[in-house]
C-alpha cells in the first residue's frame, strides 16, 4: 500500500534502452508506473533508445529526459504474421489442420488468413494503438501527426512534446544532478 503523501525526496529514474516490444505487459506497468507518481517523483532517461513500449512506460513519467541523438516515439502498434501457404504448397506440402472453434488457428502460417480473422487482428492493433495514444497524451500534448509509429531525434522529440527536458548528460551525472538539487 501507498502512503497517501507524495514525499519530494523520493526519485525514481526509470533507465530505457529500448526499442520496445511485446504489448502483453506493458499496459499494467505503465499503470503501476503512474501510481508511482503519486508516491514518488518519476523520471525517465534516455540516451539511447526509448520506443514503442519503451516510450508506453516512459510516457507515465513526470518528466522524460533525452539525449538530442536517442531515437523516440514509435507510437504505434503492429502484428505481423508469415503466410507460408503457397510456398508449401510449392513443395507438395499438404497441412492436415483439424479444429474446433471456426477461429482456432488464426494466424497459423500455414493457412492465409480469412476476412474475419483479419478483420478481428485489426480491431485488436487498433484498440491497443488507442490505449497507447491515450496513455502517452495523459501528461504531454503529442498531436495525432505524431503517433503514426514513426521515431523522431531527441531534439526533434522535445520540439513534439514527446520529451520534456533534453540532456548530453550521462545517467551517473543526470541522477547526481537530481540528488543535488
Amino acid at each position: 500500500s501507498f502512503p497517501t503523501r507524495r514525499s519530494s525526496d523520493l526519485i525514481v529514474v526509470l533507465n530505457i534502452h529500448s526499442p520496445g516490444g511485446s504489448v502483453t505487459g506493458t499496459p499494467e506497468t505503465a499503470t503501476r508506473i503512474a501510481q508511482l507518481r503519486d508516491t514518488k517523483e518519476v523520471h525517465a532517461y534516455t540516451s539511447t533508445l526509448c520506443c514503442s513500449a519503451a516510450y508506453y512506460l516512459a510516457s507515465q513519467a513526470d518528466q522524460i529526459t533525452a539525449a538530442p541523438s536517442a531515437c523516440i516515439g514509435s507510437i504505434g502498434v503492429y502484428m505481423a504474421m508469415l503466410d507460408e501457404s503457397r510456398a508449401l504448397e510449392m513443395e507438395g506440402i499438404k497441412v492436415e489442420f483439424i479444429k474446433a472453434g471456426r477461429l482456432k488457428g488464426m494466424g497459423a502460417s500455414f493457412k492465409p488468413l480469412t476476412d474475419e480473422e483479419r478483420a478481428l487482428m485489426q480491431a485488436s492493433v487498433d484498440s491497443i494503438w488507442q490505449d497507447f495514444k491515450k496513455a502517452a497524451t495523459t501528461l504531454r500534448p503529442i498531436s495525432e501527426d505524431d503517433m503514426q509509429g514513426q521515431w523522431f531525434d531527441g531534439t526533434t522529440a522535445a520540439a513534439k512534446n514527446l520529451v520534456d527536458v533534453l540532456t548530453n548528460s550521462s545517467i551517473d551525472e543526470y541522477v547526481a544532478g537530481l540528488l543535488v538539487r
